[in-house]
């Protein structure tokens, strides 16, 4: 299991660095070929001339959650050999379904995952759920709400139009919800040393910011790739779950006709007719460029 973070920076983000860990208690030490190299809070620290940065140790997902939230990781860095990031200890993990879906709902989830838990994660055949099919996605449900402590929000597309229009961003719309869900996850835990772990849909601010004082103690990390996490993949399954139950319930509102995504050609005539209607706000995303279209 991998505890390596590689990335790149350059000569602004290199000295910042330097800065930041040098007001910490970190001991600075001559490497070969590197500008520097520090170790404390259990990593090792190693930036070379050449811009590579390198931070190995148990201390990994704190250290990258506090320090370089915004760094992108190479190819391999921080995963094991079969490309997915490890846990590294019990983890709060969250993701999203319905983002991209003209019709439905947007769902946020989190699922909390110990160690203990990877076994029936892999059981069930959890992993990112855009990577499983639907049936798997429902069948596995309740064995994951019965084992993780787990939260989920479910925005319907009225109450999606409503905050969207209030807050005129996704993503901050999303930070704040992703925010909510493991702050619940948290509560429900107690007390303990966690790491947090959202899947990267922008700037880690946009949740940092809505994280109660309570959650910021903890390691926190947005990586690319995130729900390759086993915590994020269990919390991507919650989410996709409740997304297409959802979806369910709104399609047999709608006479049985709905669509999944936004790109098939039957969503237009369908929206467009439900505009007629009246009722376009209660079952799609209004802001979609595909409203634009009708």
């Amino acid at each position: 299991m991998s505890t390596t973070f590689v990335t790149r920076l350059d000569a602004a983000a290199g000295r910042r660095l330097y800065d930041a860990i040098g007001r910490e208690d970190f001991q600075f030490r001559s490497v070969p070929h590197a500008a520097w190299s520090a170790k404390g809070q259990e990593v090792n620290v190693t930036l070379y001339k050449s811009g590579k940065l390198v931070v190995q140790g148990k201390g990994l997902e704190v250290f990258t959650g506090r320090f370089l939230a915004d760094a992108k990781p190479t190819a391999g860095s921080g995963r094991d050999e079969g490309g997915a990031i490890p846990l590294r200890g019990p983890t709060a993990g969250s993701d999203e379904s319905g983002k991209g879906d003209y019709f439905g709902p947007l769902v946020v989830a989190s699922a909390f995952v110990r160690p203990e838990d990877l076994e029936l994660l892999g059981e069930l055949g959890v992993r990112d759920s855009k990577q499983a099919t639907d049936d798997r996605v429902r069948k596995v449900e309740g064995a994951l709400q019965e084992r993780l402590v787990h939260a989920v929000r479910v925005l319907e597309p009225e109450a999606y139009n409503a905050a969207y229009a209030e807050m005129g961003n996704l993503n901050v719309l999303l930070g704040r919800l992703h925010a909510e869900v493991l702050d619940d996850v948290l509560g429900q835990v107690g007390e303990g040393s966690f790491f947090l772990v959202v899947d990267r849909f922008g700037n880690p601010k946009l949740v940092l910011d809505h994280l109660s004082p309570e959650a910021k103690r903890h390691g926190f990390t947005m990586p690319v790739r995130g729900e390759s996490h086993p915590a994020v993949a269990a919390a991507s399954f919650l989410a996709r779950a409740a997304f297409l139950r959802s979806f369910d319930e709104l399609r047999n509102d709608a006479g049985g006709e709905l669509y999944l995504g936004a790109s098939d050609p039957r969503i237009v005539p369908l929206a467009r007719r439900l505009k007629q209607e009246g009722w376009l706000e209660r079952f799609a995303k209004l802001h979609f460029k595909t409203t634009q279209r009708l």
